[in-house]
């Protein structure tokens, strides 16, 4: 893959279950190539392919669809509602799931979902679904960030700093989720 206003193309594979960690300094691009293949921002050349399948990015909701999620960067900026509850930032990306043919969403399939990949977070205060995320510290804000992602069932998680500005608790918690979703 090569990102627009880049020279280099970039060749990766990842395996099921596999954990590649991306470093680089400020402006190396790195961040850059996330948004890339989530579909955030195009892609100028080469492909990006799934289980063998070919993907074509034009936005998030088709990496969403192929199964490629991105956990961004910046939570405040480009990951979450701070003014918006728990359920409603968890459930975002994947609200096609729990609608009917009609656009009705099916609220009680909803919360058991969001409740259920919320678990393994252990939120400081209970799950607090209808509480906004803006009231949450950063590690619980984080924590519901990923419960978004996962909520998607991605194939790919790219996870662009996934402990960035969280304590050491919430760090941990973080990780061992991580290690737990790439066992699945």
């Amino acid at each position: 893959v090569r990102v627009e206003g880049e020279e280099e193309t970039i060749s990766l594979g990842v395996r099921a279950g596999e954990i590649v960690g991306l470093y680089g300094l400020v402006g190396s691009g790195r961040s850059e190539f996330a948004h890339a293949i989530s579909g955030s921002t195009r892609i100028a050349g080469g492909r990006l392919s799934v289980d063998g399948s070919e993907v074509r990015l034009g936005r998030p909701g088709q990496a969403i669809a192929a199964g490629i999620t991105l956990l961004p960067e910046s939570r405040k900026d480009q990951g979450l509602m701070l003014g918006r509850t728990v359920l409603e930032n968890t459930a975002l990306s994947a609200l096609g799931r729990f609608t009917n043919r009609f656009g009705i969403v099916r609220r009680k399939q909803l919360r058991e979902s969001v409740g259920t990949v919320l678990e393994p977070m252990s939120l400081r205060g209970g799950n607090r679904l209808g509480e906004e995320v803006g009231n949450f510290s950063g590690g619980n804000q984080q924590k519901v960030l990923l419960a978004k992602c996962l909520l998607t069932k991605p194939k790919l998680l790219i996870l662009d700093e996934p402990t960035r500005g969280v304590d050491i608790g919430a760090k941990r918690a973080i990780y061992d989720v991580i290690v737990e979703v790439a066992a699945q």
